[in-house]
């Protein structure tokens, strides 16, 4: 949808069919407000918010011209350029902190300064405080599970899979809405051998983000579940590495015909796979190898 876009912030959930499958990254975002926007909102939401940034600059190069309080424009200009820059290669709007942040730059750099200058207002510290301590707040939420997250990412590094489960599990709970702790959990219970305990993680996961392909492809493989398998197909149709995990549990399940299908589908959503050792392991491949050439 060129125009209206797929709707905001469903990047996360429309991406993934074409990539972000493990091993490969997953991208929670566009990383570039433009990119981001464009695929929410289409051009009717970037030309939106083009014509924001353009009058927020417009207005700030106004105040610098005007020379009131040249101080506090500077700074204003500078929070506006450096957000500026930073968005060509990411995008914050999804952490809470962010977003304060850039309401009151926005508040103070589209207020008139005559008005300001004018009538000074003096507020009590008391005022304040209630407003401090939200913003500490979210600090606080969003970076307990995020400093959880990171802890579990270097355990993960070193192999340490079971001390990296506890970890995830823990930053899952901090923040119970971010699907992905819940998925790092899931992943790293699994590689420390206990199923058991990884299998309701992943089914979290999968009902949390149902247009995430990875949580039902290792539901799918951990159970022996074609059926599961084919939605997660459906879902990654564009993914190669997914098509050819698919074929394996097709195949190791007696279901020759899906098997084909799905591998004759990794072939031509990757030839350059044709060389791998692995289309010669069984004749049912080497077959399907054999009609694709």
């Amino acid at each position: 949808h060129p125009l209206t876009g797929a709707g905001p912030d469903l990047y996360v959930w429309f991406y993934p069919k074409f990539v972000s499958i493990p091993p490969g990254w997953l991208a929670p975002h566009a990383h570039s407000l433009m990119l981001q926007i464009l695929s929410g909102s289409g051009l009717i939401g970037f030309g939106a918010g083009l014509g924001l940034f353009i009058a927020g600059a417009v207005r700030l190069w106004r105040r610098w011209r005007s020379g009131s309080n040249r101080v506090l424009t500077a700074a204003l200009i500078s929070a506006f350029a450096g957000l500026s820059v930073h968005h060509l290669f990411d995008y914050l709007f999804g952490t809470p902190n962010f977003v304060f942040l850039f309401v009151v730059v926005g508040a103070l750099a589209f207020a008139s300064a005559e008005d300001r200058d004018s009538q000074p207002r003096h507020y009590s510290a008391a005022l304040l405080a209630p407003l401090l301590a939200v913003v500490a707040g979210f600090g606080v939420f969003s970076l307990r599970g995020a400093a959880l997250n990171d802890r579990g990412l270097q355990l993960a590094a070193k192999y340490k899979w079971g001390e990296a489960a506890a970890v995830f599990q823990q930053a899952a709970n901090a923040d119970s809405g971010l699907t992905l702790y819940w998925q790092a959990a899931a992943q790293a219970f699994t590689r420390a051998g206990e199923v058991s305990t990884a299998i309701p993680l992943w089914e979290r996961a999968a009902r949390d983000q149902p247009y995430w392909a990875a949580p039902l492809a290792a539901l799918a493989i951990l159970q022996d579940d074609p059926a599961v398998m084919q939605q997660a197909v459906s879902l990654a149709s564009e993914s190669s590495l997914m098509a050819l995990n698919a074929g394996a549990l097709f195949e190791s399940a007696g279901e020759a015909t899906d098997a084909r299908t799905t591998y004759a589908r990794a072939l031509t959503l990757n030839p350059a796979s044709a060389r791998a050792l692995f289309w010669q392991q069984t004749p049912l491949r080497a077959g399907v190898l054999a009609e694709w050439q």
